[in-house]
């Protein structure tokens, strides 16, 4: 049985649901099977249609979520279900917020280094079972992390799989396609030429940010990455310095 709505993205819904047999609590996304897709015309008018690739994105996003299944930070999947208009992922539920939320609630003060040190461990089991599993992120920040609980100790787990990649370890081969939020994302990336060392790059951003939570207004950190961007390696270190 369906409840309130815990969350919105582009495509998808995700609420609260109840098992009618046994009482326990899931969180379900709801993705809906269709798009926007241009027509054609110099209008620029959308339909919405559904297309192959985006069958094959919500298609990858269970599969990673399947392939990580026994990772402690990352949620687990329960069951995938579809009608003739959305696909249905349940997941477990959890109650604690985002880390975004968090840490606006700290007013400004940022998280205390044990709290920053607890979930940047979490993160980074994260992004390590992914990268020994052949996946590449590319969308680390705060708000795709949520709390399992409300407790001040509580753990945090990665929820959001949809902007995830497949790399094969070890090969020299460098993705192109631009993917993630802007202010996370690494130069490489912002320039289409990475790989999953990308997402180290975004692991800083986020410490960062959780340390010193005034980190400038969306212009000012696009600015910035702009710059590191167009930046030569050595020219980089320089500019992070007069930015940070």
């Amino acid at each position: 049985a369906a409840q309130e709505v815990l969350g919105k993205g582009s495509y998808g819904v995700v609420r609260r649901v109840v098992c009618r047999e046994t009482g326990a609590e899931f969180a379900a996304k709801s993705i809906s099977k269709v798009r926007p897709v241009w027509t054609g015309q110099m209008d620029g008018e959308a339909r919405d249609a559904t297309t192959s690739g985006h069958l094959k994105k919500i298609a990858a996003e269970v599969n990673f979520l399947a392939r990580l299944a026994g990772e402690e930070c990352v949620v687990d999947i329960d069951s995938v279900y579809e009608d003739v208009g959305r696909v249905y992922v349940v997941m477990s539920l959890c109650k604690g917020g985002t880390l975004e939320d968090r840490l606006a609630a700290a007013g400004g003060r940022g998280l205390d280094e044990a709290a920053v040190r607890a979930v940047m461990r979490s993160v980074l089991q994260v992004v390590r079972g992914c990268h020994e599993r052949g996946i590449i992120y590319r969308d680390l920040k705060p708000a795709n992390f949520l709390f399992a609980s409300e407790a001040p100790d509580s753990g945090v787990r990665c929820i959001d799989f949809g902007l995830a990649e497949n790399f094969i370890p070890g090969e020299v081969r460098a993705l192109n396609k631009r993917a993630g939020t802007p202010v996370y994302m690494a130069p490489e990336l912002v320039m289409q030429r990475y790989d999953e060392k990308a997402d180290v790059y975004s692991l800083g951003v986020v410490l960062y940010e959780l340390l010193r939570p005034r980190f400038g207004t969306t212009m000012e950190r696009v600015t910035c990455i702009s710059r590191i961007a167009r930046a030569s390696p050595a020219e980089r270190l320089g500019i992070l310095r007069e930015e940070l």
